[in-house]
């Protein structure tokens, strides 16, 4: 009887089980049949994840635009001559607009040998010291204006002699004029102003003696060689440089760029009674044709001007300088912000003599060349600028 109860307990709880188990499988079924709200299918997926990542890379376009080199040749042939009548300032138009400009670096500089030996800044020398005659020593001072030009050391010695001279015959006092030479040691290269004639006076007579110094500012001494401390010359011992003449003496540019709206001027540099002159390059050129020598043009022009011919001396036209890269390292870095527009580059060249003046250089009417490397934006659209 037993048996028979325990047999039928469990039919019962294997009924229950099954029933319930039916149960549960039916229940799934429902929820399986429901819509599946929060499930993306795979290839919707895959296509979302496709926009999102164009829409990326559109928007980090926005931020940080595509970027390209650009080449830039500046002639100062090409400018307006009725509004910038010289070389050394002038404003060009570019035909094509460079937007959100990030850095400007000149990679090459061209310019005419061309720059005169001696110029408005250093054509003038003082030759002083006395006469000495029998009971009187008579002081003098003759200012010696020298002609601007190109020379080599044959052609300087001989237009510095003339000019003294020149000067000297003016001075009334004397029945006769002193006479000087000046010569250039091919050796040495230095300079010499010896006395060959002492002057006559009207009352004292003939002169017996003298003593002489030569002096100038800073930038003709430089050239000559020339010493304020060296020893005075006499009629016997000649007044002479200490250091060679230099018919080569380096020219001091400073460069300056702008674009009526930006100053490009990445470099600092020290002048005369400034304590912060900006720049964008400083460069140094030497006189004439860089070897001494005639500077004549040639006769072929090109926009009016000569065209530059690097020759032997200048015999064939005048020679030229090349600047690279490598000599300036000259550039200008929008640190604090890329330069919306550049349409429109004005260019200022300066000179700064050995005492830290700045003056204008004169190129004698010839042009030059400047070439850059710029980099900016590919267009103006991802920049925001649409003027």
């Amino acid at each position: 009887m037993k048996f028979i109860i325990g047999g039928v307990a469990a039919t019962i709880v294997i009924m229950i089980f099954m029933y319930y188990r039916k149960q549960q499988r039916k229940l799934e079924e429902k929820v399986d049949s429901r819509p599946l709200y929060n499930v993306v299918p795979e290839h919707a997926t895959n296509r979302l994840v496709d926009r999102i990542e164009k829409l990326t890379q559109n928007f980090e376009t926005k931020i940080e635009p595509k970027k390209r080199k650009f080449r830039l040749l500046l002639n100062s042939a090409d400018r307006d001559i009725a509004i910038w009548p010289t070389q050394t300032e002038y404003n060009l138009k570019l035909v094509d607009k460079i937007y959100g400009l990030e850095k400007l670096t000149l990679t090459k500089a061209t310019f005419p040998t061309t720059l005169q030996l001696i110029n408005d800044n250093n054509n003038q020398l003082t030759i002083s010291g006395g006469f000495v005659f029998a009971s009187v020593v008579l002081n003098f001072a003759y200012v010696v204006s020298l002609t601007n030009g190109v020379y080599n050391t044959t052609s300087l010695a001989s237009m510095i002699q003339t000019a003294i001279n020149e000067e000297a015959a003016l001075d009334a006092t004397y029945t006769s004029p002193a006479t000087w030479a000046v010569g250039i040691e091919s050796a040495t290269g230095l300079i010499t102003f010896t006395s060959v004639t002492l002057p006559s006076h009207p009352v004292q007579g003939a002169g017996s003696a003298l003593t002489f110094s030569v002096t100038g500012n800073s930038y003709i001494t430089d050239v000559l060689g020339l010493s304020p401390t060296a020893a005075d010359g006499n009629f016997t011992v000649p007044y002479s440089g200490v250091e060679p003449v230099n018919v080569s003496y380096p020219q001091n540019l400073v460069l300056y760029l702008d674009n009526g709206a930006f100053d490009f001027d990445s470099l600092r540099l020290m002048a005369k009674d400034e304590n912060d002159r900006r720049c964008f390059a400083y460069m140094t050129v030497p006189s004439g044709n860089g070897a001494g020598g005639s500077a004549t043009p040639s006769a072929a022009t090109l926009s009016g001007a000569a065209i530059l011919v690097a020759g032997s001396g200048g015999a064939t036209g005048y020679g030229t300088y090349v600047i690279t890269k490598e000599m300036t390292n000259a550039y200008y870095k929008a640190y604090g912000g890329k330069i919306p527009l550049l349409q429109n580059i004005h260019v200022r060249i300066r000179q700064i003599l050995s005492d830290g003046t700045v003056v204008t250089p004169d190129f004698n009417a010839s042009n030059h060349t400047l070439e850059f490397e710029v980099k900016a934006n590919v267009d103006k659209i991802s920049l925001g600028y649409n003027k």
